[in-house]
């Protein structure tokens, strides 16, 4: 099962925090924008980080206590953010005292 970290296009510091998907059969990477449902409405997110889980969506939810919700599609077919953008955003979201969405904006 591969789960992806998804930082929610929400500008605000409660949610400034990836969220946890499960990829499905898509075609996921890190730097990739995606659609996801998150508090019952369907937004943007950006993907920073894949990871491959071994066990299945019960497992998942025993283990850390919640169940994954799907990624609903990839909106873009190639990675838009490399790993220095995403490594200087961090640094920016250090360093100005900004969400971390905003500073990839």
């Amino acid at each position: 099962m591969i789960v992806a970290e998804v930082l929610i296009e929400y500008s605000t510091y409660q949610l400034d925090k990836p969220f946890s998907y499960v990829a499905n059969d898509l075609n996921v990477a890190a730097g990739k924008r995606v659609f996801v449902t998150f508090n019952n409405r369907k937004t943007v997110g950006i993907v920073l980080d894949v990871k491959e889980y071994y066990g299945d969506m019960n497992d998942y939810k025993k283990e850390f206590g919640f169940k994954l919700n799907p990624i609903l599609s990839v909106v873009d077919d190639f990675v838009i953010l490399n790993k220095e953008l995403v490594d200087l955003a961090y640094h920016l979201k250090e360093t100005t005292i900004s969400p971390l969405i905003s500073t990839l904006s």
